[in-house]
C-alpha cells in the first residue's frame, strides 16, 4: 500500500551508487524508487544524481539551481570512509548480466523485493577483513581522517542550507561487509545529527536499522553495496521520514 504522502514539487536525491541502485540499477530496486513507489510520487531519472562526493559541491549546486524541490534526501560519506589497508577485488560482487535482470520483476509501486543469492564470502575472506580491521585499530589508519571528513560534510550541508528546500533528509552512512571501511562509517556517524540539526535538516540513522533486520550478510549485495533487501529496509526508513 502506497503511504500516500502529497508533495506537489518533485523529490531529488543524491549520493552515491547507491541512489540508483547499483549494481541493481534499472529494475525499480534503489532505495530511491522503493521510496517513491511507496508514497506513489513519481520520480524522473533526472532527480537521481549519483557518484556524488563530499567535493562535488559545485556540480551539485550547478544541477539544483533551476530546480524546484520539496525534498532533497542526501546519501553521502560511503565514498570518504571507503579507505583502508587495502581490500581484495574478489570481494566486489559483479553486476548482474543482462540475464540475471530480466530474471528480476519488480512492480512499480509497493515492489515485493526478490534477491539474487545472499552476499556469501568465502572463510578466507572473512578472516582477511577481521585482520585488517585490527591492523587498522593497532596501528591507526594513515587513509582516513576524521577531521577531514567533517569538514568536507559541514561545508558541503552548508551550500545545500543555502537552497531553502523546505526539507533536507541527511542519511547516516550506509552499512558494509567490508570491517575497515564499517568502522569508518561508525566513526563519522556521530557527525550527522549534529550537522543535520545546525541546518535544520532531517536526519535519518541507517545504519542501525539495517543492522537491525540483517540476518549476516543477507542486506548486501557484495562487501560494499546494499542487496535488494537492503534497499527495501532503506527505501521505507526514507518515505517514513519525508514530511
Amino acid at each position: 500500500m502506497a503511504l500516500n504522502k502529497s508533495i506537489s514539487n518533485p523529490i531529488m536525491f543524491i549520493g552515491g551508487c547507491h541512489v540508483t541502485g547499483y549494481p541493481f540499477e534499472g529494475m525499480n530496486g534503489s532505495f530511491s524508487e522503493i521510496a517513491c513507489n511507496l508514497m506513489g510520487v513519481p520520480l524522473s531519472s533526472n532527480n537521481m544524481m549519483s557518484l556524488v562526493t563530499l567535493t562535488s559541491i559545485s556540480t551539485v549546486m550547478k544541477e539544483l539551481e533551476n530546480k524546484s524541490l520539496d525534498t532533497l534526501v542526501l546519501q553521502l560519506g560511503n565514498f570518504e570512509t571507503s579507505r583502508g589497508f587495502s581490500v581484495s577485488p574478489l570481494s566486489r560482487r559483479k553486476a548482474p548480466t543482462p540475464k540475471e535482470r530480466s530474471e528480476v520483476k519488480l512492480p512499480s509501486s509497493t515492489p515485493e523485493i526478490q534477491s539474487f543469492k545472499a552476499y556469501r564470502p568465502s572463510l578466507i575472506w572473512d578472516i582477511t577483513n577481521l585482520l585488517r580491521l585490527q591492523l587498522s585499530i593497532f596501528l591507526g589508519d594513515s587513509y582516513f581522517s576524521e577531521e577531514v571528513f567533517y569538514t568536507k560534510l559541514y561545508n558541503f550541508c552548508e551550500a545545500i542550507s543555502l537552497l531553502k528546500i523546505p526539507q533536507v533528509i541527511l542519511l547516516s552512512p550506509l552499512p558494509c561487509a567490508d570491517r575497515v571501511f564499517q568502522r569508518n562509517r561508525k566513526i563519522v556517524s556521530k557527525f550527522y545529527p549534529a550537522i543535520a540539526a545546525k541546518f535544520g535538516f532531517t536526519y535519518v540513522d541507517a545504519i542501525t536499522p539495517l543492522m537491525l533486520e540483517s540476518s549476516k550478510y543477507d542486506i548486501y549485495a557484495d562487501a560494499f553495496h546494499l542487496s535488494l533487501k537492503g534497499h527495501k529496509i532503506l527505501g521505507n526508513l526514507v518515505a517514513n521520514s519525508i514530511r
